[in-house]
């Protein structure tokens, strides 16, 4: 393989030994380019040369197909369209269901997303949407809070009580609370909710989590609360106990899923999950084994076995169950992915086998579309010499632009190759636009962002048919 910048051959480049693939980021004479090797051409010294992996594009909007019996094909059954701020953080997905006897997309669900100045969701508010009114109308909302820049230390949920139209706490309300210990690791997550009786939180459940000298969580412990003790409850039937051991490569190798027994004061294993990887690390299959009573064994419950290519992305999945009417181990799922080449998933189509027929049957297909581009431009419009930054994003269904909000309104103007203005959206005060490109034909058009009459920036796009 012959890597060049600038018509320019690399010589003895060192590469960054990842797990499962390698990227090489290079940085030469302004020229910005991404290598991608292989795991087996990868070596294990130092790095020269900066590395970074590339950052995946964003998802635009995902396509659900429900495979037909009677028509013997793919149709459309829900699509999610997904919106982001020009931090790139999602502030909103959309879910919209096919209507067959209107034959067009109907509104269902959304999501709405408030993240911080670091990048972190602070709030989130589901809606659905009410065709009777032509409105959203709101279902639950989430308050998260940080101990750090990454950790969350509690999440709180509300619901909207529509008689009173606000947001109260009510029996499905919930809290998570985590603790962490001096190596920031999550060693304990407390689950409450709201008692209206008492008008206030109460304990339902708690895990605690423990960690060998490496760092591998060893211990998943879930204990109940005891509500006439008072207490947390050590004697409960329903708490249970997680145990992982990993190999010397510090891999998964065994998981033992196990319940309190009260009677005998000991806990019993009911479930053992084995894995097993490939030379690269990547999880080739893990198996299920349940306790079967009657044999006094573990016998296979279900497996899980993967497939990979050449960058440790999955292609194929291949899942098998019990069959309790033939006493074995049958067909059940088969995934296929496809991706793009920076490991976004593009493609997967799950299939089911179907035991009368003894065959695989498409059961749905995912199909993910990416933004096409993201360009950031940065303009010295302000007196004081501050920056004013433009976020121009092109969508497959709309393009957004966005800037810093402003007290004074701004204009976007679109104009075709000619420069005849054929879209004009005036008093923007959100420092965000979308525009929608219905009608769009094949074309290079202009953007124009005004502020009154002093036109701050006007940014040329080549777009394809809308």
């Amino acid at each position: 393989m012959k890597s060049k910048v600038n018509g320019k051959p690399l010589m003895h480049l060192p590469t960054y030994n990842m797990r499962r693939f390698v990227y090489l980021f290079v940085i030469c004479t302004g020229v910005c380019v991404y290598f991608v090797f292989p795991l087996a051409l990868a070596q294990s010294h130092s790095v020269k040369v900066a590395v970074k992996r590339p950052h995946k594009r964003l998802l635009d909007i995902s396509y659900l197909y429900k495979w037909d019996i009677d028509q013997n094909e793919w149709v459309e059954a829900q699509k999610t369209l997904y919106a982001y701020d020009h931090q790139r953080l999602l502030v909103r997905e959309r879910t919209q269901v096919w209507s067959k006897e209107k034959g067009n997309w109907q509104d269902s669900l959304q999501v709405l997303y408030e993240n911080n100045a670091k990048g972190l969701a602070e709030k989130r508010v589901s809606q659905q949407w009410h065709g009777s009114c032509l409105a959203w109308r709101n279902q639950q909302r989430y308050f998260y809070e940080y101990a750090d820049r990454t950790n969350l230390k509690q999440t709180i949920s509300q619901g909207w009580d529509a008689k009173r139209g606000r947001w109260a706490y009510d029996p499905t309300c919930r809290r998570y609370i985590y603790s962490y210990d001096s190596l920031r690791r999550k060693n304990a997550f407390l689950f409450q909710y709201w008692d209206e009786r008492l008008d206030d939180w109460m304990n339902s459940h708690r895990s605690l989590y423990s960690f060998d000298d490496a760092g591998n969580q060893v211990e998943t412990l879930d204990q109940y609360w005891d509500k006439e003790r008072n207490d947390w409850n050590f004697n409960s039937h329903r708490n249970s106990r997680d145990k992982f051991t990993y190999d010397s490569e510090n891999r998964r190798k065994e998981w033992l899923v196990q319940y309190w027994n009260a009677g005998a004061n000991d806990w019993y294993t009911n479930y053992i999950y084995a894995y097993t990887y490939d030379v690269a690390g990547n999880k080739t299959a893990f198996i299920k084994k349940k306790w079967d009573s009657a044999k006094k064994d573990f016998v296979t419950h279900s497996s899980h076995s993967f497939t990979y290519d050449m960058y440790g992305n999955v292609v194929k999945k291949l899942v098998k169950s019990w069959d309790y009417r033939k006493k074995e181990i049958g067909n059940h799922e088969r995934d296929w992915y496809e991706y793009d080449a920076l490991g976004n998933t593009l493609m997967s189509i799950e299939e089911r086998w179907d035991k009368r027929l003894k065959m695989w049957v498409p059961y749905r297909k995912v199909i993910n579309w990416f933004d096409t581009s993201t360009i950031r431009l940065d303009e010295t419009e302000h007196a004081d010499g501050t920056k004013l930054p433009i976020l121009l994003q092109d969508f497959t269904e709309w393009i957004v632009l966005s800037f810093p909000a402003d007290q004074d309104a701004y204009t976007v103007e679109v104009l075709d190759e000619s420069g005849k203005i054929i879209r004009t959206i005036s008093d923007i005060r959100e420092g965000k636009v979308i525009i929608h490109r219905e009608n769009f034909g094949e074309n290079i058009y202009s953007i124009r962002l005004s502020k009154g009459k002093i036109k701050v920036k006007e940014l040329v796009l080549d777009i394809a048919a809308g």
